[in-house]
């Protein structure tokens, strides 16, 4: 599945206003279209995955993920943070992309693919490096879709 059939320009805040990693999901979070009752539950799983091991994957770069029954199809929303966010990273830096993925609890194998296709994306530095430079959701988008 390509990032561009999950990723759409309403989904993406650049800039991030959140300046710490609660809040950059509390802020992505309502990028995505679910009601109330599935927001919440998509924001318990995701914090409980952060709590458990940092979703901050080094390079400048966090992808808070969760896997929620009730959710119909993936989604993923995008946060660019100029400043950076200390999302508690392995490489101890901190973050200025941060991609939040939601999928259906069945949906594995979606999932999976899908954060296959953002880490072959953000492997390359250059491209991630001008993402992390995107002014607007329209440039994010643009580079993301190459």
């Amino acid at each position: 599945m390509a990032l561009s059939t999950v990723l759409r320009v309403d989904r993406i805040r650049a800039p991030l206003l959140a300046t710490e990693r609660i809040a950059a999901i509390e802020e992505l979070l309502t990028e995505l279209p679910l009601s109330p009752d599935l927001r919440d539950r998509v924001r318990t799983a995701t914090l409980r995955r952060e709590d458990e091991v940092t979703t901050g994957i080094g390079g400048g770069v966090a992808i808070p993920h969760a896997r929620v029954e009730g959710v119909t199809t993936p989604l993923l929303a995008l946060g660019v943070a100029p400043d950076g966010i200390d999302f508690l990273s392995i490489d101890g830096g901190y973050v200025n992309l941060v991609f939040l993925l939601v999928s259906a609890d069945e949906q594995t194998n979606a999932h999976l693919a899908l954060l296959s296709e953002l880490c072959g994306f953000l492997n390359d530095p250059e491209r991630r490096s001008r993402l992390a430079k995107a002014s607007t959701a329209d440039e994010a988008l643009a580079i993301i879709n190459g």
